[in-house]
């Protein structure tokens, strides 16, 4: 057991660190632009790879829409959770958004795909993105709207035509397309889309190491421990059940339940900060469950393969 947690530490956990931490100490050295190079790979990159993987993944029609299930209705959980919790703890208004926020909504790209393409390869990755894209739709909406709760306002259709703008989602529906309709491809498009897109996994990593120099804890430690705690423990039970209830098995079944045990999503702090609600405690959030990760899911991959 120990030999093969060790195996999945250097193997899978070792490379995602290295890189993080390369962008953590690069952002400390040279104070690196972020946003322009987030923005690079949101809107060139992430769609490369988004396209590359469908076109490319052998995906069964079933995991196809069991995916897309449990990512949305992990996210749906999980805001229920939130909430409760919030209340128990009687939280400000503006901390109760981020934390419903960072709980709800995990750092399913940046970290999630690289986890999922050193695990399992290509199927990983591909998997993985299925499971991204909702993810990645909801927070674009949902999320903004809760956190526009703690200063500003935003509404459904400001917030939909914020989601319905990212190019990822109409990049990866091509190339799903492409690949279960047997479209033809030109070959000089698929090696430009794949050159690029294994360009994404390495800078959406960079981009959380140097996005952490951000992150404190301060005052907010002890509830921000009980929300790391939902976020790690609970949320990855909240995977194995809606995967079982999607009846995904194989690799998707681990990826389902791999990319729900994921930290807070580093885009909980960029829409918290947008919308004045609490940026500094969803900072912490993403800091301390980001860095409680490492031993989670070491354990969880340990147990899953």
């Amino acid at each position: 057991m120990v030999s093969k947690l060790l195996s999945i530490l250097v193997e899978v956990i070792a490379p995602v660190i290295f890189i993080a931490g390369a962008g953590y100490l690069l952002q400390r050295r040279l104070d690196i632009d972020v946003r322009t190079l987030s923005r690079t790979n949101l809107y060139f990159l992430s769609p490369c790879l988004g396209f590359s993987a469908m076109v490319k993944a052998q995906v069964a029609r079933q995991d196809l829409a069991g995916m897309a299930g449990v990512s949305i209705l992990a996210v749906l959980v999980m805001l229920v959770l939130g909430w409760a919790l919030t209340r128990v703890l009687r939280l400000e208004r503006d901390r109760s958004s981020a934390m419903m926020i960072g709980l709800a909504f995990t750092n399913c790209g940046n970290y999630g795909l690289s986890i999922c393409y050193f695990a399992f390869g290509d199927p990983g990755l591909a998997l993985g993105t299925l499971y991204f894209i909702p993810s990645a739709v909801l927070t674009s909406s949902v999320g903004v709207l809760i956190a526009s709760r703690g200063g500003g306002s935003r509404t459904w259709a400001e917030a939909l035509r914020n989601a319905l703008g990212l190019p990822l989602l109409y990049a990866t529906a091509l190339g799903l397309t492409a690949n279960l309709a047997g479209w033809p491809v030109p070959e000089p498009l698929v090696k430009a889309t794949d050159l690029a897109g294994k360009a994404s996994v390495p800078v959406l990593l960079m981009v959380l190491g140097m996005q952490l120099t951000r992150a404190q804890l301060g005052k907010d430690w002890p509830t921000l421990a009980l929300g790391t705690a939902v976020r790690l423990l609970i949320g990855p039970l909240v995977g194995v059940v809606l995967a079982n209830a999607m009846h995904l098995s194989g690799v998707a079944w681990q990826v389902a339940v791999l990319q729900s045990a994921m930290p807070a999503a580093v885009t909980s702090v960029i829409i918290t900060t947008e919308f004045h609600s609490a940026p500094e405690y969803a900072s912490g959030m993403v800091l301390m469950t980001t860095l409680t990760s490492v031993l989670t899911l070491t354990l969880l991959m340990a147990w899953i393969t």
